[in-house]
């Protein structure tokens, strides 16, 4: 019987030097997250350009070009990497579709499409704009516990795989997630990311009691 890896952790940064002290070894990948407009996709409002994590200062401006050549418009739940180079993390451009609909089931489903793309070692950043928390939620500590709550639920459950009777676990990816909330309050963000992670294991546990045999019981 294969031991599974453990559960994605997920952490709060409210800074930049935070971000690149939290970070599990070298950052792989930021993820940015991105609307559809009538011009083309568009970066959250709020998202810094560059972002900083640490010493790392990475621009983060999307091209026009590279996302018409890939066929990428914003839409939900689709992303576009762009390789940094040489040692600079990719970016990972995250769709979240119409911002007129976006909700914290599109926060949950940008997260986890950041997480399967952002690579198989180290550690993602994802930005995480106050804006968002607005737009969804309100304003307020509550808004920001809710989406950072909503980031860590969606991130979590994307890392799920039930391994129990395989050979081998194959399945590589980020050890670490760290989010970079840009204007959130920290206790508030902390709380939700606790509480998104609680969540997210218990349900976890529970497919995987669900995938389990009876007879292995």
């Amino acid at each position: 019987m294969t031991t599974a890896s453990p559960p994605l952790e997920v952490v709060f940064a409210p800074d930049d030097e935070e971000a690149g002290r939290l970070a599990d070894g070298p950052v792989s990948s930021v993820g940015i997250l991105v609307f559809t407009n009538e011009e083309g996709p568009r970066l959250a409002a709020g998202v810094p350009d560059p972002v900083r994590i640490g010493s790392v200062s990475l621009g983060v401006s999307l091209d026009r070009g590279l996302s018409e050549r890939r066929g990428f418009t914003g839409k939900a739940g689709r992303t576009l990497v762009a390789l940094g180079s040489g040692d600079a993390p990719a970016v990972v451009y995250v769709g979240c579709g119409d911002p007129e609909k976006f909700s914290l089931d599109t926060m949950r489903r940008a997260a986890a499409a950041f997480v399967r793309a952002a690579g198989r070692s180290g550690t993602g950043v994802m930005v995480l704009p106050r804006s968002l928390t607005v737009e969804t939620v309100g304003t307020g500590d509550e808004g920001d516990r809710r989406a950072a709550q909503a980031v860590a639920e969606g991130a979590v459950l994307a890392t799920y795989r039930f391994v129990g009777h395989k050979s081998e676990d194959d399945g590589g990816r980020i050890s670490r997630l760290v989010v970079l909330g840009v204007g959130l309050d920290p206790g508030a963000a902390r709380r939700g990311i606790e509480r998104g992670s609680r969540i997210a294991r218990a349900v976890s546990l529970a497919r995987d009691l669900v995938n389990e045999p009876p007879s292995s019981m």
